[in-house]
């Protein structure tokens, strides 16, 4: 059914890879699809640091950024049973949802799979700001795993 997918992770949160990566498992299962992880970087002009003066010298440039976002999604994903020949990463800077829905494009996602916060009082009927873009803006099925 799906052929290629995609994953974005926020390596940042454990627990929302945790409740995605056993949907992937199954899903890696049916029909053999490619499977896209993704990670999305702010760039450094969304950090409020910037507004105070903070040096830019200070901070890794944004492929050295890339490389090793890259790399701990790499090791997160590798915790995992999934079939490494079918895996492919990706890293970008900027927001969220324009990555996400940027790499669904030039890869021709058949379905994107994003997790989103558990809802509580406040936000018991809503989705995470990421997952309501990607859902509303994606042009191909999206699968929202709580």
């Amino acid at each position: 059914m799906y052929k290629s997918i995609l994953v974005p992770i926020d390596t940042s949160n454990e627990t929302l890879i945790k409740h995605v990566i056993p949907h992937i498992e199954s899903l890696s299962k049916i029909n053999d699809p490619h499977i896209h992880f993704l990670v999305v970087i702010p760039s450094y002009t969304m950090f409020i640091g910037f507004a105070y003066g903070i040096e830019q010298e200070k901070f890794m440039d944004d492929n050295q950024r890339l490389e090793q976002a890259k790399l701990n999604l790499k090791n997160e994903v590798s915790k995992f049973n999934l079939p490494e020949d079918r895996l492919h990463f990706h890293a970008v800077v900027g927001m969220p949802r324009d990555g996400i829905l940027n790499i669904a494009e030039r890869i021709q996602a058949d379905l994107i799979v994003v997790s989103s916060r558990a809802p509580n009082i406040t936000t018991k009927y809503l989705l995470g700001s990421t997952a309501a873009s990607v859902v509303r803006y994606a042009k191909t099925s999206v699968l929202v795993v709580r």
